[in-house]
């Protein structure tokens, strides 16, 4: 990939192609039970969260579903940022707000299904 990468070009290669074999059970699994959601109360629906093989796929969705975006991002900027220092800025902040909304979106789970609703 670029010159400050640690990890080898095949190595990314492969590991996107990892994420998006297992983003399509998990994406099928997700889309199926979307459609339930809208008829839900936020009581069934946390119901629905609670259940620990919910919970866990959700869980992982959430997780490959950024790691996934990450490694396209850094693609993408590799491929068409050509100054090393934009490059660089350009992959800190992809990295910030991919990462940040994983945390907020892994923090509100947790909270939704161990915490307390308020």
């Amino acid at each position: 990939m670029s010159e400050d990468s640690q990890i080898k070009p095949t190595t990314l290669w492969a590991l996107e192609r990892i994420t998006a074999l297992c983003l399509i059970p998990l994406g099928v699994w997700f889309a199926v039970h979307l459609p339930r959601f809208q008829s839900l109360s936020n009581q069934d629906f946390l119901s629905w969260c609670k259940d620990p093989l919910h919970l866990a796929l959700l869980a992982a969705f959430l997780i490959i579903a950024s790691l996934h975006a990450r490694l396209g991002l850094d693609n993408i900027i590799e491929d068409y940022v050509s100054d090393q220092r934009h490059r660089r800025h350009a992959r800190w902040l992809s990295s910030l707000i991919i990462n940040g909304s994983l945390s907020i979106a892994l923090l509100a789970l947790g909270r939704m299904t161990l915490g307390t609703a308020s």
